[in-house]
């Protein structure tokens, strides 16, 4: 995108990583699971999640260029989801329940099971998609990461308020981390050029 980052706020993005990690740690194979239970989750779980992160990285990045190139950020959402509705109609439809729909014809079979509270996530989905669209338009891809991870660590207080558990440490460390590097990542931005120059002549 042509934004350089500090040596700072590159550390501010690790601390960032740091704690995502730990927010979501609990969801790792436990620690007396034998050795073929952590295989399976290092081929199932932990490898899969790094290469979708690292295409989430990649598709962030993506629609920050294309936006930036004063595209209207709802007509791209709305794109993005017409995609979607049509990768996922291949997906269904490649399955053995999918064949037999196609086959016999009772499409009627897809709708289900629904009725009209179904359009509320979708509503909150979209709702969700344009205002990320915005974001990554108006403040950038870093900063959508830092509102994620807020968002994780805010999902994870408020599951402790309603189930009655108490906050771990981790958490709390985890929040000192998500704090400490938007502060930094916020106030130690690259130096310019015209500053490194009077640094220089000084």
């Amino acid at each position: 995108m042509g934004k350089k980052q500090s040596l700072v706020q590159l550390l501010a993005l690790l601390m960032l990583g740091t704690a995502a990690f730990l927010l979501n740690r609990n969801q790792a194979v436990p620690e007396d699971a034998d050795e073929l239970a952590r295989e399976e989750w290092l081929q199932k779980g932990f490898f899969p999640v790094l290469a979708a992160t690292v295409i989430s990285g990649i598709n962030t990045a993506f629609t920050q260029m294309v936006l930036t190139e004063k595209r209207n950020s709802y007509l791209f959402s709305m794109e993005l989801a017409i995609i979607g509705i049509g990768v996922l109609l291949a997906k269904m439809f490649s399955t053995e329940e999918g064949q037999k729909i196609l086959s016999t014809g009772e499409y009627e079979r897809l709708t289900e099971g629904m009725d009209g509270w179904i359009m509320v996530p979708v509503g909150l989905q979209a709702a969700g998609g344009i205002i990320v669209g915005l974001v990554v338009k108006y403040a950038g891809g870093v900063r959508k990461g830092f509102g994620l991870v807020i968002g994780i660590l805010l999902t994870a207080v408020l599951q402790s308020v309603l189930e009655g558990t108490p906050v771990t440490g981790v958490q709390c460390f985890a929040a000192v981390l998500v704090t400490t590097s938007l502060y930094l990542h916020a106030n130690y931005p690259p130096q310019k050029e015209t500053d490194k120059t009077k640094q220089k002549a000084s």
